[in-house]
């Protein structure tokens, strides 16, 4: 039987429910509310097929950290596959390879120095 992680999606939107309705009843709910709009986000996009956000994540890429920029490829690639726009799709597919690889040049030319300095 193979594992399809998609099965994982209406958990979390549930998950990001209770903990949020926890959260408030306790008073820190204002700490953590990004994590809640990021789950709520993920779980739009995944479970209910939404490309409502794909504006919004296209603005915040510009000032985006690596990470970032990794996560929002991946969403920004699922909002336009679930739009039927397989061209949109492709192109942040694309965008996060290419970062991807980016990311493992700048990680191996980070590590050959302390490596040839070893010696046995």
């Amino acid at each position: 039987m193979h594992f399809n992680p998609l099965f994982l999606v209406p958990i979390i939107g549930i998950a990001a429910v209770i903990i949020a309705d926890q959260l408030a009843r306790i008073g820190t709910v204002e700490k953590l509310q990004p994590m809640v709009e990021d789950l709520t986000q993920l779980y739009e996009i995944m479970a209910n097929k939404s490309s409502a956000y794909i504006e919004d994540m296209e603005a915040q890429l510009d000032d985006a950290d690596p990470a970032t920029k990794h996560r929002l490829y991946y969403l920004l690639s699922l909002q336009y596959a679930n739009k039927g726009d397989k061209k949109g799709a492709a192109r942040y597919t694309e965008l996060d390879s290419k970062l991807f690889e980016e990311l493992e040049k700048e990680s191996a030319a980070e590590q050959a120095p302390a490596d040839s300095g070893s010696s046995c």
